[in-house]
């Protein structure tokens, strides 16, 4: 996988709160196109409705990787929204503590 498949196929981050918005914000100037970035976020800041990014919309139905980005307290709430991403075609990563 590289990121044009990232691109193609579709980013979904789970949280994006100062972890999640850093490694995003990176991704985006690194070339990933906003399209391309689906958020699930209950409080969606400022800085990421300017970005152009998919927020609480839709997701794509094979994404290249769903990235979780939320606090543990929180996975027992959040993960079920991503059940329909586990089908096999989809990198699961975790960044929570």
């Amino acid at each position: 996988m590289n990121m044009d498949d990232v691109a193609r196929r579709g980013l979904v981050l789970l949280g994006c709160g100062k972890m999640g918005s850093a490694l995003l914000d990176g991704w985006l100037k690194g070339g990933l196109p906003a399209a391309s970035v689906w958020v699930l976020d209950p409080a969606p800041s400022d800085w990421l409705q300017k970005t152009g990014v998919h927020i609480n919309a839709g997701l794509p139905d094979d994404p290249a990787v769903a990235l979780v980005a939320v606090k543990p307290q929180m996975m027992g709430d959040a993960l079920p929204s991503m059940q329909a991403l586990g089908g096999g075609g989809t990198l699961f990563v975790s960044v929570a503590a």
